[in-house]
């Protein structure tokens, strides 16, 4: 629905949102090189890290995203975040 109709169901009420919405396939394998290449390929202002083990896998993803000049967000649950 949010890809056809740029709106979704927010906590029971139908919700417009005014974004670019793109889709992008990755097998469950991508690896951390792939990942950043990724991102730099796709001229990522603002990544969010929402898969992977956030003990290890995250913080070393972030730390390469970061020095590649984006701003990395890794979400923690009933937190919300507005990206600018």
């Amino acid at each position: 629905m949010l890809q056809e109709d740029n709106r979704m169901l927010i906590f029971g009420k139908m919700v417009d949102i005014n974004l670019e919405i793109d889709q992008f396939s990755f097998s469950n394998h991508a690896d951390h090189p792939l990942l950043v290449s990724f991102a730099q390929e796709v001229s990522a202002d603002d990544t969010i890290l929402f898969h992977g083990d956030r003990n290890d896998a995250q913080p070393a993803l972030s730390t390469a995203l970061s020095e590649l000049g984006m701003r990395v967000h890794m979400p923690e649950n009933g937190h919300s975040y507005l990206l600018s």
